[in-house]
């Protein structure tokens, strides 16, 4: 997919297990040892994913797991297209971070967004704006949030959110679903698998039919994991896309 100008994959590689993000419950403890504390996993890991022919990561812009990215692409020689989320714990560090690894988006992370201070957003996005990358928010709230972003009008192409079969960690479901299908944006569906609830087939045959979604981001946590995952978004994408641009 192209966004003003810039090549986007519709499948990217998502990075919350690298952080150990509380959505995976009590395998958020096996992740932090896994991945925050023996970083050259996620080397390990992002390599395979590229070598699997995958070329576009989500990049939740903490200093470990980007450099992870940075040795990942200088290992394999490939670079990836990059869509950042700015730490919300470190939002300066974070934004430089992308800009060195010139990343194509970057968005704002889902509690900056869903505070709804339209101040604030507008601040960082013109600060993204100003480094040459495009802006974008990432949403936890699919509401309140969702509704009243598009209704500020503001400069924000490309829009994060939660988007499963089964309506894990949306809210207001199906008015989410119609929205995302008429109003014009680059939407990326993040937790299509719902955190490990529904298998790799039945969640991205879900979200790669939904007309409005643009990106997929999957975050994977084992090599067996990520060959098995993308070699069906893979597969299911050549066959939804095949005659489209």
């Amino acid at each position: 997919m192209k966004i003003e100008g810039k090549k986007i994959p519709r499948v990217l590689l998502g990075t919350s297990p690298f952080i150990a993000a509380g959505q995976f419950g009590y395998r958020s403890y096996s992740y932090y040892e896994k991945f925050v504390v023996n970083p050259q996993n996620i080397v390990n890991l992002i390599a395979h994913v590229i070598r699997l022919g995958i070329a576009g990561v989500q990049l939740i812009a903490y200093n470990s797991v980007s450099k992870a990215v940075e040795k990942a692409q200088t290992e394999t020689g490939i670079d990836l297209a990059i869509v950042g989320t700015i730490p919300s714990e470190e939002p300066d560090e974070g934004l430089q971070r992308l800009k060195e690894l010139e990343a194509e988006v970057i968005l704002l992370h889902g509690e900056v967004t869903d505070s709804l201070n339209f101040t604030i957003i507008e601040k960082w996005i013109r600060k993204i704006r100003s480094i040459g990358a495009i802006p974008g928010v990432a949403i936890h709230r699919t509401y309140p949030t969702l509704p009243r972003i598009l209704e500020a009008k503001m400069d924000i192409p490309v829009i994060m959110l939660p988007i499963n079969k089964i309506g894990t960690f949306m809210q207001a479901k199906e008015s989410t679903l119609a929205t995302v299908k008429k109003a014009e944006r680059f939407y990326i569906a993040k937790k299509p698998l719902a955190a490990g609830q529904l298998p790799p087939r039945e969640g991205l045959e879900f979200v790669l039919s939904h007309k409005g979604i643009s990106a997929v981001a999957i975050g994977v946590a084992s090599i067996e994991e990520a060959t098995e995952t993308f070699n069906i978004a893979k597969q299911i994408s050549r066959q939804k896309f095949s005659n489209t641009t």
